[in-house]
């Protein structure tokens, strides 16, 4: 037994000159593997036949990774809470609606509000920009281009509780400003996808004249990111 390991052990053993070498101080079982003392520093012997130093207790071999039972191993603390982040919103969850901005309006622009609420009984988040475009012909069909997003706006994650909900700034291009090539027509509403979503929601308009453009060359929307209602 001595004689194999002391030729497995020459592959990697530390080099000390032969003042301290296995004869001198002889292996013995340390940390449950078998090892030697040189100095001040230990060394055990790997399952590969090489050898891994110990300092203060610890392996500094890279290759070796110290599990629970090894002096001066660590384990990554798990978060103090243990909770789970919420999940993303799902359309079936919410409800929307439209809001005119007070004063927001600026040349040949209005501002509205998407207002989307959490109706599931437990947190989800929004983050991101939702998809928009006018809808109309009483069916849901699609009118013009859908909007631009807004990319220099906030768009932080907004974690809603049950029964609150989030706004996303939409401006709008008064339709009226462009020329008969523009095809305008009156919209029944929005066409509203939630970030991330495939499904989307048809938030109606019941208080507000909304003109588009059929013609998709003439750009009238751009939507922010969505933020938390104040």
């Amino acid at each position: 037994m001595e004689d194999r390991v002391g030729r497995r052990g020459g592959r990697g053993a530390p080099r000390d000159g032969g003042l301290l070498g296995r004869r001198e101080r002889g292996l013995e079982r340390r940390h449950g593997r078998l090892g030697y003392a040189v100095g001040d520093h230990e060394h055990l012997l790997r399952p590969d036949g090489g050898w891994v130093a110990l300092l203060d207790g610890a392996a500094s071999d890279p290759g070796t990774t110290p599990d629970a039972s090894t002096p001066g191993s660590s384990t990554a603390p798990a978060p103090s809470d243990g909770a789970a982040s919420p999940p993303r919103c799902l359309t079936p969850d919410l409800a929307g609606s439209l809001e005119a901005v007070e004063g927001g309006a600026s040349a040949g622009h209005y501002e509205l509000e998407i207002v989307l609420e959490n109706e599931a009984s437990e947190p989800c988040v929004l983050q991101g920009w939702p998809g928009v475009s006018f809808v109309g012909d009483g069916d849901g069909t699609q009118i013009g281009a859908p909007a631009t997003l807004d990319r220099s706006s906030p768009h932080g994650s907004v974690t809603l509780a049950p029964g609150t909900s989030a706004h996303a700034n939409l401006s709008v291009a008064n339709a009226q400003n462009f020329d008969e090539g523009c095809e305008q027509t009156t919209a029944d509403g929005l066409r509203v996808y939630p970030p991330g979503e495939k499904r989307s929601l048809f938030v109606q308009n019941d208080e507000l004249t909304l003109l588009a453009c059929a013609n998709p060359d003439d750009e009238l929307l751009d939507v922010q990111a969505f933020q938390p209602e104040s």
